[in-house]
């Protein structure tokens, strides 16, 4: 698929979309944390990855639904299909994709530099590396 080029100013794209989504709660087919991640990364490169699947859930159970009907098995999966295969914590950098255990299972966020960015109940929540156990470069795959 060639390499991401990255939109023009992308680290402040970023660093504006993290402010714009720091009080939106964690809301299942808006703002969960598959499309959070899709949607900072659409802003820094201008691709929509999770287009096929906006939409179309509301519900933990409805996104499952919408990955088995798409032949995927998990987001991971789909991530994979995407980016190519998981990769350490420690290769991933900012604008790349990580994967921690939130408490309610696996969860995506992006890095942002030093940490971890993702969607929470009341809003956004920051992840040390430490919590990410592995991810996709994103810059490098498409």
């Amino acid at each position: 698929m060639g390499a991401v080029l990255r939109v023009n100013n992308w680290p402040t794209k970023l660093a504006d979309f993290i402010e714009s989504r720091r009080h939106e709660p964690f809301v299942w087919g808006e703002n969960d944390c598959s499309l959070f991640v899709a949607d900072a990364f659409l802003g820094i490169s201008g691709i929509d990855y999770a287009e096929q699947f906006r939409g179309r859930y509301s519900t933990a159970l409805g996104s499952l639904r919408c990955l088995k009907n798409d032949g995927f098995n998990s987001v991971s999966e789909y991530l994979t299909s995407i980016f190519g295969a998981q990769c350490q914590k420690l290769q991933l950098s900012r604008g790349d994709i990580g994967l921690y255990n939130s408490g309610n299972g696996d969860t995506l966020a992006i890095c942002i530099g030093d940490k971890f960015v993702g969607t929470g109940e009341n809003g956004l929540v920051f992840i040390s590396y430490d919590l990410i156990f592995c991810g996709w470069k994103t810059w490098d795959k498409l």
